[in-house]
């Protein structure tokens, strides 16, 4: 009998330190250490507990000359302009392009563009249509011919009861807990009645009050005439494949201009 308590201990150790690194249960013994996460209190390597990434966005406050050039795809060069993608960052922004005369094809001014984060270089970027587009590298060919300057300006011009996208993630398969801060940058006369900030996996489209995926600010209508910071979550994101995660806004207002940008973190959770 002793033998064979004996033997059963030696087993268990056995499978124990045969597992050790895998996370293994046995007998309802969790060996301790098995979950590799970060060490630098920043980032863990893609696919590990602790992997983090961010799209930070900045607003209308930044804004420079640039040119373009008349390209498949085209590239935006701003000299030392705001938008990184280097770990954990992968900024895919909106911005807009005015012109002292006329912009080439393919570009519109005062519509709303997104850098591609896989596109970004110290002074250039290249640009998509759309969040979808940024984070899956499909960026914006130009043709013909342009003139006058060319100027960018950071931040996303919004439509009252129009939801809208401000930036995006694209995480793979796995639990994230998400965050946001969106921003709006307000005209001196804009009067808003309804501020919704959301992250969601649907894009352009409000999250939900009940999933503490949106928050909701009421207001009789209010001339607030600067900028109005709101912050989401962190909210659990459980993904069975790779997913687009947008932070997206959606105002009603009226008057003057409403312009939106945040930042929208997501650390893997398992």
């Amino acid at each position: 009998m002793r033998r064979i308590a004996l033997l059963a201990v030696a087993l268990l150790v056995a499978t124990i330190a045969h597992g050790h690194g895998e996370g293994i249960v046995t007998s309802g013994i969790i060996v301790p250490g098995q979950v590799p996460g970060t060490t630098t209190n920043n980032n863990a390597s893609a696919g590990n507990v602790g992997e983090l990434k961010v799209s930070s966005c900045v607003g209308p406050a930044s804004t420079s000359t640039v040119t373009i050039t008349i390209a498949s795809p085209a590239v935006i060069t701003w000299t030392a302009h705001p938008f990184s993608n280097t770990a954990p960052r992968s900024d895919a922004c909106p911005l807009v392009f005015t012109t002292s005369g006329a912009l080439p094809t393919g570009l519109t001014a005062g519509t709303v563009v997104w850098v591609v984060p896989s596109s970004i270089t110290t002074n250039t970027f290249q640009v998509a249509s759309t969040v979808a587009n940024a984070l899956a590298g499909t960026s914006i060919n130009t043709s013909g011919t342009q003139s006058g300057t060319q100027t960018g300006t950071a931040g996303g011009t919004v439509a009252t009861t129009t939801a809208a996208n401000m930036t995006g993630l694209s995480l793979t398969a796995g639990d994230w807990d998400c965050s946001a801060s969106l921003v709006r940058s307000l005209g001196a006369t804009t009067s808003v009645t309804l501020l919704k900030s959301s992250i969601s996996t649907t894009s352009a489209t409000d999250g939900s009050l009940a999933l503490g995926t949106m928050d909701q600010f009421a207001t009789a209508a209010n001339v607030m005439a600067n900028d109005h910071s709101k912050g989401i979550g962190p909210v659990r994101q459980s993904l069975n494949a790779t997913t687009s995660v947008f932070l997206v806004q959606d105002d009603t207002f009226t008057v003057s201009t409403n312009k939106g940008y945040g930042t929208l973190r997501c650390r893997r959770a398992r």
